[in-house]
């Protein structure tokens, strides 16, 4: 069963004063080092975070890591104190699209759910 869909948007301008370490994981930081791209890559990040902190309000940015598979499509991997919120909330995978333009950044996570 899938549960209700969140997307979230983040205006790219607006990373350019953001702290990356209060927001990213190292790997995060590290998977996309060059020019102008590199925050769109973010924005992109940060909008899949906070999709999914909005069905797990009570953890962190740095509680949730968008991964990349190797076929390029995001992945969601949570802390062990994210696990767990997640299995206390009934989540058991999600589904996550990310897009971008030079302009915004949009995400969109579906909690899954059994039952």
């Amino acid at each position: 069963m899938l549960r209700d869909r969140t997307l979230t948007l983040v205006e790219i301008e607006s990373l350019r004063t953001l702290d990356e370490e209060r927001h990213f994981t190292i790997a995060e930081r590290h998977a996309w080092e060059a020019g102008e791209r590199r925050l769109q890559y973010l924005g992109g990040r940060l909008a899949a975070k906070q999709s999914i902190l909005s069905y797990l309000p009570e953890l962190s940015l740095l509680d949730v890591e968008i991964q990349r598979l190797p076929h390029g499509a995001p992945a969601v991997a949570l802390s062990d104190r994210g696990k767990i919120a997640a299995a206390n909330a009934g989540i058991t995978g999600w589904l996550l699209s990310i897009s971008h333009t030079s302009r915004y950044a949009v995400a969109w996570a579906i909690a899954m759910q059994n039952f």
